[in-house]
């Protein structure tokens, strides 16, 4: 795998001091949502796992 330039993930890191933008707040939101999605669908999916397992 190469390694890429901060090139493209720069402009999306914002100094502290400095208020969000109206998009990074965007993607952080809907990346939040992904994460919150997966995480659901993988305990769905080792719940029933765990109950097709004889106790």
């Amino acid at each position: 795998m190469a390694v890429r330039e901060n090139s493209e993930i720069a402009p999306l890191i914002r100094h502290p001091s400095t208020p969000p933008a109206p998009t990074q707040d965007l993607i952080r939101q809907v990346l939040g949502v992904v994460v919150q999605f997966e995480k659901a669908n993988l305990v769905s999916k080792l719940k029933a796992v765990g109950d097709r397992q004889p106790a």
